[in-house]
């Protein structure tokens, strides 16, 4: 079995006195790398701080990359966005009409906010960014820039098309931005990790590989998305995917839920790194979202962190090998 590089999320703390016992503590464990969360709002006041938190990441030996926490609302996680009250006209719109919540993947000044968000990263000092799962409101985004390119491509207006062509007008919009943002990124001397919710159609997933100047997929097959199909998309859908980036060249990361699990879902755990073995996944990294299992947010914390952290890092300690 493949020899496993081990990764962690972290947004505990920007003070770097906290984060110097943080960072020897994920040294030690073994990690890696750190997926640090680096939001609007951390661009906005901590820009410098993060400098410092990267800084020591990297002088510890471990990688960093960026995530783009809830940026715009068209990435995952649980921060608020400034900028599409700051630019109203940006926001998706819904097939009824009502805004959505996110910014619109097709509008330019969207372009322009993530192509200078990406130049906050490379003057930080990253060493790559982790796209963290680009979604949609709808099935596609109604706005008007939206409609005018999809008259363009299609030939015909949204209202009357028929929702697979929505979905796959909404997949190619999302493709297209983050094929522009990789070679923007690229530009910039950074590597690309593009992690995708699988709660969208395998057909979906796999278009993202085939994008250029990406370097790594991954895919965070947690329970609190999959529910009873998480079995299911491990055992089939995860070996075929990964076949497929093998083939394209890429790197594989696969993310663990450390949040929001009770007391009996740790048992997961155990099931996840059991799956990697006896399917035969050839995965290259493995991370946990997030550092001690959440347990520094509230809001999403298991209901025994401590445990969750644990039996995370126990599969650590076999040197990095699921056998």
């Amino acid at each position: 079995m493949n020899k496993i590089r081990f990764g962690v999320s972290y947004f505990t703390t920007r003070d770097k006195r906290h984060f110097a016992l943080d960072l020897t503590e994920i040294k030690e464990a073994g990690f890696k790398y750190i997926v640090h969360t680096f939001s609007e709002r951390d661009l906005e006041f901590y820009k410098d701080s993060m400098r410092e938190l990267v800084s020591m990441t990297k002088d510890a030996g471990l990688s960093a990359l960026a995530d783009p926490w809830g940026v715009l609302r068209l990435f995952g996680g649980e921060e608020y966005s400034k900028w599409i009250y700051v630019y109203p006209h940006i926001r998706q719109k819904k097939h009824n009409g009502e805004e959505g919540y996110g910014a619109c993947p097709n509008n330019p000044k969207t372009t322009e906010l993530l192509e200078g968000w990406v130049d906050a990263v490379a003057d930080i000092g990253f060493d790559g960014v982790f796209w963290d799962e680009i979604h949609l409101d709808d099935l596609a985004c109604f706005c008007e820039v939206c409609n005018e390119l999809f008259i363009d491509e299609y030939g015909g207006r949204m209202d009357l098309a028929p929702s697979i062509i929505l979905r796959e007008f909404g997949a190619l919009s999302k493709r297209r931005l983050m094929e522009h943002l990789f070679s923007y990124a690229r530009r910039k001397g950074l590597s690309n990790t593009l992690c995708v919710l699988p709660n969208i159609t395998l057909e979906e997933l796999e278009s993202y590989i085939y994008l250029r100047d990406l370097d790594t997929f991954s895919l965070d097959p947690y329970p609190a998305v999959l529910k009873t199909n998480f079995i299911k998309f491990m055992e089939e859908h995860v070996p075929y995917l990964f076949k497929k980036a093998r083939e394209r060249g890429l790197e594989t990361e696969l993310w663990v839920q450390g949040f929001s699990l009770t007391e009996e879902e740790v048992s997961y755990i155990d099931s996840f790194f059991s799956l990697i073995k006896n399917k035969n996944i050839e995965v290259n990294r493995v991370a946990i979202w997030s550092f001690r299992a959440t347990e520094s947010m509230s809001y999403i914390r298991p209901e025994n962190p401590e445990k969750v952290w644990k039996k995370f890092l126990s599969y650590m300690r076999r040197d990095g090998r699921v056998d």
